[in-house]
């Protein structure tokens, strides 16, 4: 990665802006204020990496503010950036719904998987700069997607809350978009993963859905085994670490 910091970002992005690139990766970069961001997007840019960048509140609101304009981009990753309950409340949702062209979101916290003497294991990376969606950032995630024309979208360890992932699920029943979604290690419990897979029976476009070491205890068994009976357009679905046990697990084996 190039060491890239705030007092040359501007011009790098007014050159950029000029080029025929189509895919930028600024990830681990320093430029944390994204200062004239509205730049990259005057020419080609359709795949940009963020990740790790440490914009945090601000820089998520400039660059929804420089997407506003036309632009081509179709692949957004900003996983890792330490955006705050209230920055996803007031932004995220305008990334999907501001965005037609946009079709890959990546909005997840840094996640860290661990294997040892056999076992897999996976937790949020503690050095990370975490993402937050809380309830009212889900809810305008949700309402985002039941017009949008996003293909994938990931929220690995960045949704907080059984509450936060029912306000989802409301959005995603109604989605009609969607092949893959992911939404590993974000402590879903049992009313939110019961919420989730009811509504996931009812979405008919999703192929991919990775659920992976989440908290869902046996109950939430028998609704993923609806799922599997209701959904014939699903392909794969990952519920690896989800405490199932064997009574939920049964239930799938149902399906």
């Amino acid at each position: 990665n190039c060491s890239l910091k705030n007092d040359s970002f501007p011009s790098f992005a007014e050159s950029f802006g000029k080029s025929s690139i189509e895919i930028l990766n600024l990830s681990k970069n320093g430029c944390t204020g994204l200062e004239n961001i509205q730049n990259l997007f005057s020419g080609n840019l359709k795949e940009l990496n963020l990740t790790s960048v440490f914009f945090r509140d601000e820089g998520l609101e400039r660059l929804v503010d420089a997407l506003k304009k036309p632009n081509k981009l179709q692949i957004l990753n900003l996983t890792n950036n330490g955006i705050s309950e209230k920055g996803c409340e007031a932004y995220a949702g305008k990334l999907i719904s501001q965005n037609p062209e946009l079709k890959n979101l990546k909005l997840s916290s840094l996640v860290s998987f661990k294997s040892e003497m056999g076992f897999t294991s996976c937790s949020i990376n503690p050095y990370g700069a975490s993402n937050i969606v809380g309830i009212a950032g889900a809810t305008q995630i949700g309402e985002a997607l039941i017009n949008s024309s996003l293909t994938h979208l990931e929220l690995n360890g960045s949704i907080y809350g059984d509450k936060a992932i029912i306000e989802l699920s409301k959005g995603l029943e109604q989605n009609n978009s969607l092949k893959e979604l992911s939404l590993k290690i974000n402590s879903i419990k049992k009313d939110g993963g019961i919420a989730l897979f009811q509504s996931l029976q009812k979405q008919k476009t999703l192929q991919v859905v990775d659920v992976s070491y989440n908290c869902f205890g046996p109950e939430v068994g028998k609704e993923i085994g609806k799922l599997i009976k209701s959904n014939r357009i699903l392909k794969s679905l990952f519920i690896d670490g989800c405490k199932l046990q064997d009574e939920g697990m049964i239930e799938v084996g149902k399906a």
